[in-house]
């Protein structure tokens, strides 16, 4: 949460102005933020604008596209392809089309773009591969496997989530992204069609088509909670970690859905669509514009990010208490300032990771207050102050902006 030092009524009006100038700005420079999907059934990849809800085909004459990826910093976009049995790249509006390999049955596909590698689920092999993203060192990396099919990464610390259908139920497992030590995270019985993770916050997401359910539980499958009710028809799963909303496609039912992470504000995005697929979103335009609207509007503000933390005492009361961040929007430093309650903490540790998943800061803390250098963390944007205890327990994220 974000505490404002308002001094008096007319310091409240001037911000009470700068946020109808944030708010304008920000539809504004959102204006070519984009959600693309596939859709089998008219054999083409659209995309829509996701502030207008103006659509357009930008990918004709494909038979069976399946799950899609952005690679944003390219400007390319890569999909599952069954007409070609391929991985298949072209530009964002649809030209310079090729094939990075041949690959039978390819359903779904997943950047990482910090290595520029594609990972993607083979479901007739039973595999799970990867490939560069200029078409070298395809590889296997997990092999015999059940009908794998949707997948995505927790680029934070480095796995690879991916369902598996076994008779009436479906399993979400976690690897290595080299494909090492495989962990079964969720059984369940029916079709789980989509599975979302957040690594920045700890948490899972999935759909199930059969027990007609959006779920979350936390990174190794604990705490399991229901978002949201899905269709029969759904299939793919996007997150929009910025703004904290998944999307999801109901193919039978021709439109695209959207909620809240935490299950509020459930409703159509899109609809009237024919028979949408898996989904992407160009998240870029997100992260970029909403820190340039940070830069424009907020430079002169001073704000105190407070994160709310459970401490054990050491008679086991419980304290619910406040670490302060400040400033926020930073420019060069920023304190972390555990106050009075320092005394209540042992090994606590706190991590900073950038948008793409990089960790650029991870120190214990050994003192009450600690200003940290940001000027070194390199380009300005979002950034996610992760706290964890002792033994490496994650008790609270918060967004952190560098201008």
């Amino acid at each position: 949460m974000f505490v404002y030092s308002l001094i008096n009524k007319i310091i409240i009006m001037k911000n009470l102005l700068l946020f109808v100038f944030i708010f304008s700005a920000y539809l504004g420079l959102n204006a070519q933020t984009y959600i693309y999907w596939c859709d089998a059934d008219e054999n083409v990849v659209k995309r829509v604008n996701i502030n207008t809800g103006n659509t357009e085909t930008i990918l004709y004459g494909q038979n069976t596209p399946r799950g899609i990826t952005i690679d944003y910093e390219h400007g390319k976009l890569f999909f599952a392809d069954g007409e070609h049995d391929a991985i298949t790249v072209s530009n964002l509006d649809g030209t310079e089309l090729s094939f990075l390999n041949n690959v039978s049955e390819p359903i779904d596909v997943f950047l990482d773009k910090r290595f520029g590698i594609i990972y993607y689920s083979n479901v007739s092999a039973g595999t799970i591969s990867k490939i560069k993203t200029d078409g070298t060192g395809d590889k296997t990396i997990i092999s015999n496997q059940i009908k794998p099919a949707f997948l995505d990464l927790d680029i934070v610390n480095n796995h690879i989530f991916y369902t598996s259908k076994q008779g009436d139920n479906s399993v979400i497992y976690r690897a290595n992204l080299d494909g090492s030590n495989i962990v079964e995270i969720i059984r369940e019985k029916g079709y789980i069609t989509g599975v979302a993770v957040d690594p920045y916050y700890g948490k899972l997401y999935w759909i199930n088509r059969g027990s007609l359910k959006l779920h979350s539980s936390n990174l190794e499958g604990d705490g399991k909670e229901n978002i949201a009710n899905v269709s029969s028809a759904c299939i793919g799963l996007e997150l929009d970690n910025i703004n904290g909303k998944l999307y999801w496609s109901e193919k039978d039912n021709s439109r695209m859905q959207v909620v809240n992470t935490d299950g509020t504000d459930f409703k159509t995005f899109l609809k009237h669509i024919n028979k949408p697929g898996g989904i992407a979103i160009d998240i870029k335009n997100y992260c970029a514009k909403i820190v340039e609207v940070y830069d424009t509007t907020f430079i002169k503000v001073t704000d105190t990010l407070v994160i709310d933390v459970t401490f054990n005492s050491t008679n086991s009361t419980l304290l619910n208490n406040k670490i302060k961040v400040y400033p926020n929007p930073a420019k060069n430093f920023v304190v972390i300032d555990f106050g009075k309650y320092f005394d209540k903490i042992s090994d606590y540790s706190i991590n900073i990771i950038n948008s793409s998943g990089e960790k650029v800061f991870s120190s214990l803390f050994d003192k009450k207050k600690t200003k940290i250098s940001v000027n070194t963390f390199g380009t300005v944007g979002i950034y996610f102050i992760q706290l964890k205890d002792g033994s490496g327990n994650l008790l609270e994220v918060k967004k952190l902006v560098l201008e």
